[in-house]
């Protein structure tokens, strides 16, 4: 887990202005942080996503399936890109929860069947309003606890103190190209060794977006639908 104010000081670091232990001025970290926001923004503007990772907890409903998440949603919380594991929670156990795709969903006979707990979940990104949409089945017949593990856009940093759980290889690229975009205003040269780390891990994000490949996540309480691979990669 990194901060942005620790993304900053190594940025430093790599170009000279501060040494080994030291933190940032103020005026540094005020600078350094509006640059770092101006690189994420950039980086969207490249279609390059930045994206986090992050656990929340929604409330399920009895006979209820279907859940919002987002401003307005049922789960007020920033909308997700994709889920990417889930599990249900009770007592002291926890039991995985499946993720479908649409295929998947409308091949169940029954959408309104009842079950202690769900078995699988079908996650739609976007719909009207902005919030994104979970649907469970079977229905749950009681109040039980979904856990997700989403992932989401990367948003600007508001302070050096905020906290982010970032992908492989997303520290370093955000360290070294942050030490490329602030060497200017120090009138710094930059490292060989940093501009080509700034290169490489930037170029390993690009590949690693480009041939991912679809994750799939297997339950024994998603058999009931039979042994099928299953692709949670959205949109």
């Amino acid at each position: 887990m990194a901060t942005a104010g620790s993304i900053i000081a190594t940025a430093l670091r790599r170009l000279g202005q501060i040494g080994a232990g030291e933190d940032p001025t103020d005026d540094e970290n005020a600078d350094c942080l509006e640059a770092l926001n101006g690189l994420l923004d950039s980086w969207r503007n490249e279609r390059l996503m930045c994206f986090a990772y992050r656990e929340e907890t929604l409330p399920l409903e009895s006979g209820t399936a279907s859940y919002s998440m987002g401003s307005t949603g049922d789960l007020t919380t920033e909308r997700p890109v994709e889920i990417r594991a889930a599990y249900i929670v009770d007592g002291d156990q926890s039991y995985p929860v499946r993720l479908i795709d649409e295929a998947w969903y409308a091949s169940i006979p029954d959408k309104t069947e009842a079950g202690d707990w769900p078995a699988v979940l079908l996650f739609r990104p976007s719909v009207a309003g902005g919030n994104a949409t979970i649907i469970v089945h079977p229905v749950p017949n009681a109040t039980r606890s979904l856990r997700l593990v989403t992932q989401v856009a990367l948003t600007a940093f508001s302070a050096t103190t905020d906290t982010v759980t970032l992908p492989p290889g997303w520290e370093r690229a955000m360290v070294n190209n942050l030490a490329i975009e602030i060497a200017p205003e120090y009138e710094a040269q930059v490292p060989l060794s940093v501009a080509k780390a700034a290169q490489d891990s930037l170029a390993g994000i690009k590949r690693a977006n480009r041939y991912a490949q679809p994750s799939v996540v297997a339950t024994e309480l998603g058999a009931m639908f039979g042994a099928r691979a299953t692709n949670i990669t959205q949109g």
